[in-house]
């Protein structure tokens, strides 16, 4: 074990060496305890009732609420060996509660309930069992729409356990042919599949490679964090500085952790993370259920600020003073610490994944009047939002309102007038990292147009280098639209109809050999709100893959080789439409 050095006197050396070798020692009765804990957790949960819901070895691309950039993650990602249409079954008997079809999210995704209470759920599917297949093709032709959400009587379509009911696939915003699998309670809450005897196999401890300290005292605003990387192995791990001095009254941690499993190269989330200072739990977090309406949560829990640094994801070991999430199980003090002496303070942070594989950070802190650990920053700001407000004022160019939940903490945003802006000012609000955990509207302020253009008036969020709409609405002078990050913001009008570009047909060509007809679908600023076909004046089914903005047609009529004509219309969200005709052959 690496012996702590940094220390200002041979007796604090000393004592640090003691505590670290006691700290070692009791590493095995900590994790026998947290794995009993956990084994208490999964007992609630039948553990025998369901099998797995592909036929191959489960080897994940990403576990259960695990961070990603706007959401946690509400199920487990099986790998798929880089293929579509792999059998799917249903890990147990029940019936198909739900089918959604989108060009969104989940892609293809089957609900199944089961005499249990609980809902499993199967997303990106390529393709579902035919009785299903009929089922909600029948649905989408007589809504005529590609998009649809059907929740089914019960035992309308029963399955039984092991049944096939489709393959795996690419649908929806996946970014690779896998499988997203979920379980769900009766009250619509994600719960860690694991718990219910679906089987990873995973020897492979955390990884811990950064360690951030932050200022959480009266200068917590306009502190710059203090980041480190971190050192070890065998799932001990100590930071570049074993000990840290601080010039601050009260600090809170981040960490950057990662894990593997076996036989996978990717990194994916953990399961426990827990924070003790003097052997007192100031913080725990453990990935085990929460709901849907949670899931935002994720862009208080990783450091936005230290994201947009350093590119990295750091995740707080403190809860934020408007923040509640069903994975904090406990803090003191909600996580911060108050550093009101001279005395070294024992710092350790427990990792740990599903499988009670567990890393620890061990170091010290002390605070001294002669520490430098977090530097100032400029404090300038120009607008000021308190959480736990619900207000609506007016800044300069701005009209600007809030719920009492969107904010997860106080926010101090400069305001700058940018170059450019044809009907409003281009303006820079804060920063694009500053997230709220849902919409606020934003009103720009907007220049004098013509009354039959208003309805053409949005908002664009011009972030990253790209632009996104926020949609909106013309009131009283201003474009008011909503937004879930602050950033650069300006007014467009949008006249302009969608582009459809065709792939595999011009006029009068012979389809006889091929399966569909192709199109590329985009759209310049509001983005795609319809897309309609009609073949020889009867409406058919059009699919559209997001992804590649590819919108297609499936041959459902029979070869006659005879001549039909195809009309299709698009319209966008500011209502600009236009149709599009071919003549083919088939």
């Amino acid at each position: 074990m690496r012996w702590f050095v940094y220390s200002l006197v041979f007796n604090n050396v000393i004592d640090i060496a003691r505590r670290l070798l006691f700290q070692s020692f009791l590493r095995g009765v900590v994790v026998l305890v947290l794995f009993s804990f956990s084994v208490l957790q999964a007992q609630e949960y039948p553990t025998t009732d369901f099998i797995s819901p592909l036929n191959i070895p489960l080897y994940l691309s990403g576990v259960f609420g695990e961070c990603r950039a706007t959401h946690f993650h509400t199920g487990m990602d099986i790998k798929t060996n880089q293929v579509e249409g792999l059998p799917v079954f249903a890990i147990g008997d029940g019936y198909v509660s739900r089918i959604k079809v989108s060009a969104y999210g989940y892609g293809n995704a089957l609900y199944i309930t089961h005499p249990n209470g609980y809902t499993s759920v199967y997303g990106h599917l390529q393709s579902f069992s035919k009785v299903i297949s009929d089922y909600i093709k029948q649905k989408q032709y007589q809504k005529q729409r590609f998009e649809v959400d059907e929740y089914l009587p019960v035992k309308f379509i029963v399955v039984n356990k092991g049944e096939q009911i489709g393959k795996s696939g690419n649908t929806g915003g996946s970014g690779g042919p896998h499988l997203h699998f979920e379980i769900r309670d009766s009250l619509e809450r994600a719960i860690n599949p694991q718990f219910f005897g679906i089987k990873i196999n995973d020897h492979v401890r955390p990884d811990i490679t950064g360690l951030a300290l932050l200022n959480m005292d009266k200068n917590r605003f306009n502190s710059m964090p203090l980041v480190m990387n971190c050192l070890g192995n065998n799932g001990l791990f100590v930071p570049v500085q074993d000990t840290i001095l601080l010039n601050s009254e009260a600090i809170a941690f981040a960490i950057e952790t990662k894990d593997k499993m076996d036989g996978c190269a990717g990194n994916n989330g953990v399961f426990n993370i827990r924070l003790t200072i003097d052997d007192v739990t100031y913080f725990e977090f453990t990935m085990d259920k929460f709901a849907f309406d949670e899931t935002r949560n994720v862009v208080g829990y990783i450091n936005q600020k230290l994201k947009e640094l350093t590119s990295r994801n750091f995740q707080q070991c403190f809860v934020l003073p408007n923040q509640s999430f069903d994975c904090f199980k406990s803090s003191t003090d909600r996580g911060i610490y108050l550093l009101d002496d001279n005395k070294l303070h024992f710092v350790k942070l427990d990792v740990q994944d599903f499988q009670k594989n567990t890393s620890s950070l061990q170091f010290y802190v002390q605070k001294t009047n002669t520490g430098s650990g977090f530097k100032q920053q400029d404090p300038s700001f120009s607008l000021m939002l308190l959480p736990k407000e619900t207000p609506a004022f007016f800044y300069k160019d701005l009209k600007i309102g809030f719920s009492a939940a969107a904010l997860f903490d106080t926010v101090y945003a400069p305001y700058t007038r940018l170059a450019g802006g044809t009907i409003s000012p281009f303006v820079q609000i804060g920063k694009s990292s500053d997230c709220f955990y849902s919409a606020i509207n934003i009103g720009l302020r907007c220049y004098p147009i013509k009354e039959e253009l208003r309805s053409k008036a949005l908002l664009i969020n011009k972030n990253g280098g790209g632009s996104s709409s926020c949609g909106g609405s013309y009131e009283d002078g201003y474009v008011v639209g909503k937004t879930k990050n602050l950033g650069r913001f300006v007014l467009a009008i949008d006249t302009t109809a969608p582009l459809l570009r065709p792939v595999n047909i011009v006029n009068n060509k012979k389809m006889n050999s091929e399966s569909s007809i192709r199109f590329l679908l985009s759209d310049n600023l509001s983005g795609i709100a319809s897309y309609n076909a009609f073949i020889d004046g009867k409406w058919v089914l059009l699919e559209f893959d997001a992804k590649s903005a590819t919108l297609k047609y499936r041959f459902d009529i029979p070869v006659e080789l005879k001549s039909h004509e195809l009309v299709i219309d698009v319209a966008d969200e500011r209502k600009n439409s236009k149709t599009y005709r071919w003549h083919f052959i088939y």
